[in-house]
């Protein structure tokens, strides 16, 4: 079933379609986020001629009750129009790149699982700031280091009165994240835009270098590693962008002023994931710490 959707897939996106957007709903989460980005997707409008794909990914990991509650879902919405395919299972980058390397959109708006969209014009944002000499265009940035971040946190953890069977458990993350990996990934200052809804032409991104991805470790390497999507973009002379839902687009070093990730009350975002969310709804000295791991500021 999956090699003929994405057969129709193929075969539809040879449509005078410029712009994709594709949502990513990793199936064994159920139904809720999907819902959530569904009503965000009808509520604020788009001003930007697209298709909409639906890509339901990790597929063989839930039963047939399941699949059926995806469709129901489908059907109660109501879409004018959009494509369904479906992958087995897989690393989100994975799959944006096999989008890239087998449609003909010009560009694609990558939006992951958790993402909610906040503000009208939403896409017409992205496509009105993919300027000459942008390459990359997200909704949220970051500065941040995971290999740092993951130190810190579970230095806090260890400390704290968790069991055994935890501590133990952070000890080999930890183990596996800096003597595995830690040569991948940089110190801070790291920029990078995150992946959770992120525009780009389709032919640079199917021109990036990206590692065979076996596991989530892989993937935080292509978002947050020395040879990211976003170093590998600036490498070649483009710009990466924040936008914010008024239209106004940032470069790096003015990230943390477009009030969109783990800073102030992140009120120019104009795509949330579960990341700002953990932010929004943090006390004070959790913010504090996040604050500090994106942009070495205290809140």
């Amino acid at each position: 079933m999956a090699v003929k959707l994405w057969l129709i897939f193929i075969s539809y996106c040879m449509s005078d379609s410029k712009v994709g957007v594709v949502y990513l709903s990793w199936m064994p989460f159920g139904t809720d986020y999907f819902k959530r980005f569904l009503d965000s997707y009808q509520k604020y409008v788009p001003a930007y001629p697209h298709q909409l794909v639906v890509v339901f990914n990790g597929v063989s990991k839930v039963n047939d009750s399941v699949k059926e509650a995806f469709l129901q879902v489908l059907k109660e919405v109501r879409l004018s129009h959009f494509v369904q395919i479906e992958f087995p299972s897989g690393q989100d980058v994975e799959i944006y790149k096999r989008i890239a390397d087998t449609t003909d959109f010009d560009y694609l708006l990558f939006i992951n699982t958790y993402s909610v969209i906040l503000a009208d014009q939403w896409l017409k944002i992205y496509f009105d700031n993919m300027n000459e000499g942008v390459g990359l265009l997200g909704a949220t940035g970051s500065f941040a280091s995971y290999k740092a971040s993951i130190n810190r946190q579970s230095k806090v953890l260890l400390k704290s009165k968790i069991s055994l069977k935890d501590k133990w458990g952070i000890l080999k993350y930890l183990f596996k994240l800096n003597i595995l990996y830690g040569a991948q990934f940089p110190s801070f200052p790291n920029p990078h835009i995150r992946t959770n809804a992120f525009f780009i032409k389709r032919s640079l991104l199917s021109s990036l270098i990206l590692p065979k991805i076996k596991s989530k470790m892989d993937a935080y390497i292509f978002e947050n590693g020395k040879q990211s999507m976003t170093n590998q973009i600036l490498q070649r002379g483009l710009k990466c962008l924040v936008v914010d839902k008024d239209g106004v687009s940032w470069d790096k070093d003015e990230w943390y002023s477009s009030k969109t990730f783990w800073c102030g009350n992140q009120e120019g975002l104009l795509i949330s994931d579960n990341q700002t969310i953990k932010y929004a709804q943090a006390n004070q000295e959790l913010k504090g710490y996040l604050q500090f791991d994106a942009w070495n500021k205290n809140k």
